[in-house]
Parts: C-alpha cells; sequence; structure tokens
C-alpha cells in the first residue's frame, strides 16, 4: 500500500497528470485521446514524462501507435482517492 500511495501522489503532484486521470474517471468508453494537448512543448513533456511514469506505474495503458490511453491495471486501485480529489476540485471551483 505504501508504494501505492507514493506512486499515485507523485502522478497527482504534475496538473497534466492529475488532469489525465481525473479524465479517466469520467471518460467513456474509458479513454482519452492526448490529441487535444495544442501546445508543443506540453505534447513532447506527455510523451516522454507524464505518459510512461502513468504507464509505468500502472496507472494508465498507453497505446503509442494510437496515440490512446485507458484505464491500466492499478486504476480501480486508485479511484477511491482519484473521486476524493474530483469531489474536491468540484467543491472548490465552485466556492467563488
Amino acid at each position: 500500500m505504501g508504494q501505492l500511495r507514493t506512486e499515485l501522489y507523485d502522478s497527482l503532484s504534475n496538473h497534466h497528470r492529475r488532469r489525465l486521470l481525473l479524465e479517466l474517471l469520467t471518460e467513456s468508453p474509458r479513454t482519452a485521446s492526448i490529441s487535444r494537448v495544442d501546445d508543443e512543448t506540453e505534447r513532447l513533456e506527455f510523451h516522454h514524462v507524464h505518459l510512461p511514469k502513468l504507464d509505468d506505474y500502472g496507472f494508465i495503458e498507453w497505446h503509442r501507435s494510437l496515440c490512446c490511453i485507458e484505464r491500466g491495471p492499478r486504476f480501480d486501485d486508485a479511484r477511491p482517492i482519484l473521486e476524493q480529489v474530483a469531489a474536491d476540485t468540484d467543491r472548490f471551483s465552485t466556492c467563488n
């Protein structure tokens, strides 16, 4: 459990990785495309930093040839914390 927690907190500490994981909570059929990233620098970061890290942790499965991401084998282990982060994000975004 300690390693999962460390990897999850590392994943959530970056806003790009956090946004991607939160999108996968609600995407149907459980896929998210990185083609939505417009900035070339961000696209390179995704390909060389964020996606490999999330794939190594098992939170996503990255299909490089398809430019497609889906929930990985450990996504459901992370789901309770991701749902809490999503709820907190929604709650704080409406506190204006």
